[in-house]
């Protein structure tokens, strides 16, 4: 929490004697607080003379503009070229680090801000694409001001992504690559092969673990971009019942399995499949962990931490390195990155699982196993990612 936080901060001030940069913080921890406390006390009263009705698009972007934003600096797969941070919020649920049982959780202001919650599912709910398809489900949503997004690939999403933009500006459409195979070197992609796609004039879905960007925009003066991005992240069959039960509340459209496959075969090239629900479907654990061609000796890395390097690889799964190697495709950046990854042990651990069952006959569960090579290697979202 907010309080909690701002404990910790105070022990660090007294530790390190650090005053000025304590005051700083503070101060501007308190502007954004208060500026949003304003846009969710704007969004009740909204809320309360709409009744049943739904607001309109110049009432979300009123509630937006009181919104305080904080500097985001944990985006890096959308930031801008000389860019250290962008204005980014996250509502609804998300994941945190910790044991599986707890990783699924709200972020920190939903509960806070229910009312702005409320107001822009409410607002979602009350649109239409242009097909007449139905809206895809959502558990997430995340709000964008003022900054054109690199492209890249969502690494967590479990389905299609609905997005709108909002404000007087010109440009800023998004550019998305429906036939990217979802892996490789992005800067090999060709802007002659990308969509336009405007959302000024309506929401629209798209797959977002394919690549795609915002292309640049100038704004009126006085006026900013924003853009709302509804999404379901992985992993959102494991959240807590009372979590879930405030999700519906304040309007997010939980998804169930039927509801997720029609909106994945409607949107997206490719059925987007959580693997952790393959054990709850099936009643059986993953035949084999390891991909790529292993044998004792070879070296394997563990994926630690999802490293973005839109590889699709699934943690805590063992890859062989000439796999790895492979699916970059032969970008040199791709490599270089990889390289880099491959020597932070947060996200990679070398280990080879094959090592220890060599002299020792069924003495590894993965012995034996390791010939579920490529044709087994998962193609789906939830993989490496709003």
């Amino acid at each position: 929490s907010l309080d909690e936080a701002l404990q910790k901060w105070s022990k660090l001030r007294r530790k390190y004697g650090i005053e000025v940069f304590q005051a700083h913080l503070m101060a501007s921890v308190n502007v954004v607080r208060q500026q949003r406390t304003e846009a969710d006390m704007r969004a009740a009263q909204i809320l309360q003379q709409l009744g049943d009705a739904s607001p309109s698009t110049e009432e979300v972007l009123s509630v937006l503009n009181l919104w305080g934003f904080g500097q985001n600096h944990a985006r890096l797969n959308v930031l801008p070229e000389g860019q250290e941070w962008v204005h980014s919020d996250t509502m609804g649920l998300c994941r945190r680090r910790g044991p599986r049982e707890t990783a699924m959780q709200l972020t920190g202001g939903t509960r806070v801000f229910a009312n702005f919650v409320r107001l822009l599912c409410k607002w979602r709910k009350a649109q239409s694409l242009p097909d007449g398809s139905p809206l895809p489900p959502c558990t997430t949503l995340t709000i964008n001001r003022g900054y054109a997004a690199r492209r890249h690939r969502d690494a967590f999403n479990a389905g299609p992504s609905l997005l709108m933009a909002f404000g007087s500006f010109s440009g800023g459409r998004l550019r998305y690559w429906r036939n990217d195979s979802g892996r490789g070197c992005l800067d090999d992609l060709s802007s002659e092969d990308c969509e336009l796609l405007d959302v000024t004039e309506g929401p629209a879905a798209f797959d977002g673990t394919r690549a795609h960007e915002v292309e640049p925009f100038l704004v009126a003066h006085g006026h900013d971009r924003y853009s709302i991005v509804f999404w379901t992240t992985c992993g959102h069959d494991r959240v807590a019942p009372a979590d879930e039960a405030f999700l519906r509340d304040v309007g997010f459209e939980m998804p169930t399995e039927e509801s997720l496959a029609a909106a994945c075969q409607r949107y997206c090239l490719r059925r987007v499949v959580d693997p952790k629900l393959a054990k709850k479907r099936t009643g059986k654990a993953p035949k084999c962990k390891i991909i790529g061609e292993c044998s004792p000796g070879v070296r394997c890395f563990q994926v630690c931490t999802f490293p973005n390097l839109g590889l699709e690889l699934l943690r805590g799964y063992f890859y062989a390195e000439d796999e790895l190697r492979r699916r970059c495709e032969g970008c040199p950046k791709l490599l270089a990155k990889l390289d880099s990854c491959l020597l932070n042990p947060s996200l990679f651990r070398e280990c080879n699982p094959l090592d220890d069952a060599a002299d020792t006959e069924g003495g590894n569960e993965y012995a034996g196993n390791h010939k579920c090579l490529r044709a087994a290697s998962p193609s789906h979202g939830f993989s490496e990612k709003k």
